[in-house]
């Protein structure tokens, strides 16, 4: 019923002329899009910044043709469509309200940031439309990320994410990966080229999206294991490590943020001798690598900085 009204009110709009009365049935299909890549299940890490959302592929697509007012809509018919079709408490409710907050400044910043920059609608002149794209991805990420890890949980009195620049670093090529798929579909609205996606072979096109839908939401529930236990490590009061085979930090919880004094992104894929150096100048580095060599376990009663 949501989607039914949400399409036919994007109709009666495109109908009436608005946003573009020559994109009325864009607009609806976009619309559609993002109903469908919103309901779509998904583990709870999708939920998070972090990892790109399908949604975002459409958000993008509709900013690109049709600006950054008529986006909030298609947005809003997708962050709409996610919070229905989770449990119905208080907190999901408040939950979809953020996240449709959060999508739409980020969709206001991208845009602004392209406009700003001399970025067109619809129609791509190469190479110089690049650098507006660009500056609408890296503006639409910027006010993402700063709203998700920093803004949010100050208004929910929640521990901020100190290291939510780094996180924007890593999250960065993921979006810019939707962004070029944006890209190419806003191609072939703007030429009509249908002939280069495979309607005549459906099969052939379904197969290999439907596995690589597959993959990408084992990554998802991967991350979300992943997220799970890092909670649970985070809320110990001792200070945790873990190293790979090679010596390398593979996770750093808080506790032992505080106790070193050493944010988590700059321990992590270093050396614990690289990461906090005064520790290099006593017994623990040898005692890795007896370890590591060995494969026996060993303690350090004593480990004086």
């Amino acid at each position: 019923v949501f989607g039914a009204i949400a399409i036919g009110s994007g109709l009666l709009l495109g109908l009436a002329g608005w946003p573009q009365p020559d994109r009325t049935s864009e607009f609806g299909g976009l619309i559609l899009a993002a109903i469908l890549a919103s309901s779509l299940p998904m583990p709870k890490s999708a939920t998070g910044w972090g990892t790109m959302p399908l949604s975002f592929i459409v958000d993008f697509t509709s900013l690109l043709l049709l600006g950054p007012n008529a986006t909030l809509l298609v947005a809003a018919a997708g962050t709409g469509t996610r919070g229905l079709s989770e449990a119905q408490r208080p907190q999901q409710y408040f939950r979809m309200l953020m996240t449709a907050a959060i999508v739409m400044a980020s969709t206001q910043a991208a845009g602004l940031a392209h406009q700003a920059l001399g970025g067109t609608m619809g129609h791509f002149v190469w190479p110089s439309q690049g650098v507006p794209i660009g500056a609408a991805l890296v503006a639409y990420c910027l006010v993402k990320s700063a709203l998700a890890e920093v803004v949010v949980p100050l208004c929910a009195r929640q521990r901020v994410n100190r290291s939510w620049a780094h996180s924007l670093v890593q999250s960065g090529p993921s979006y810019f990966i939707g962004a070029s798929l944006a890209v190419g579909l806003v191609e072939v609205i703007d030429h009509q080229a249908w002939e280069v996606l495979p309607v005549d072979a459906t099969p052939v096109a379904i197969v290999p999206l439907f596995f690589a839908y597959r993959a990408y939401c084992g990554q998802l529930h991967q991350l979300d294991e992943q997220q799970r236990r890092r909670e649970v490590i985070d809320a110990l009061d001792q200070g945790m490590s873990v190293l790979d085979g090679n010596g390398v930090v593979t996770l750093w919880n808080d506790t032992l943020e505080r106790i070193l004094e050493c944010p988590r992104h700059r321990a992590l894929n270093q050396t614990v001798a690289a990461a906090v150096p005064a520790l290099g100048k006593t017994e623990l580095p040898k005692a890795i690598a007896e370890v590591l060599a060995s494969r026996n376990a060993r303690t350090l009663s004593q480990v004086g900085m």
